[in-house]
């Protein structure tokens, strides 16, 4: 059996931005044909780690939740007519049915929202975040309830050690195309 795991994840707006005004005749295309694209032009580790994990056989989806055209373009395809940004996550994840849930969206990802998909999704066995980034006590709530969260810097994993939160370290890194792709900038 594959293990099916859904990245819930944003982009720099400003890439964003830049990505859509670049390509603006990207959002004509279908939901692949886009999603697909903004993959390979992102040189942010998500676009990394979605690209490895389904090259030695875990079937990785991310789901861009501030991409709006690239998630409009999912709505539209799948008879989805919610607006709401979180409606239509909830919607992908129904219909994609993760084992593993990689959450990082922070304005969507709630303590509400990760009990939900503990009780209404019995197939996602695993739900972890990853944080890297300062964060508020009460954003400590919800990943509490995480089954472990990845971080890049030792100073946060004990951190997270110290209040009892399950953490690894992954340090920051990048795929070696970027390379190749500021030659070509050059």
């Amino acid at each position: 059996m594959n293990i099916k795991l859904l990245i819930i994840s944003t982009l720099y707006t400003e890439y964003l931005k830049s990505y859509y005004q670049r390509f603006p005749n990207i959002t004509l295309e279908n939901y692949q044909s886009q999603y697909e694209h903004l993959l390979q032009d992102a040189r942010e580790f998500i676009a990394a780690y979605t690209k490895n994990f389904n090259q030695i056989g875990i079937i990785t989806h991310s789901i861009i939740t501030n991409a709006d055209p690239l998630q409009k373009c999912w709505a539209k395809e799948n008879g989805y007519s919610e607006k709401d940004r979180s409606g239509v996550v909830l919607q992908q994840i129904k219909k994609m049915k993760p084992d593993v849930l990689w959450l990082e969206d922070k304005t969507l990802i709630s303590t509400s929202f990760i009990n939900q998909m503990k009780n209404e999704y019995p197939k996602i066995k695993l739900i972890f975040g990853y944080k890297c980034a300062p964060y508020s006590s009460k954003e400590k709530e919800k990943l509490g309830l995480l089954d472990f969260i990845l971080t890049c810097t030792p100073g946060f994993l004990q951190n997270f050690q110290h209040q009892n939160i399950k953490s690894y370290l992954v340090y920051h890194a990048f795929e070696p195309e970027v390379l190749k792709k500021l030659e070509d900038m050059t």
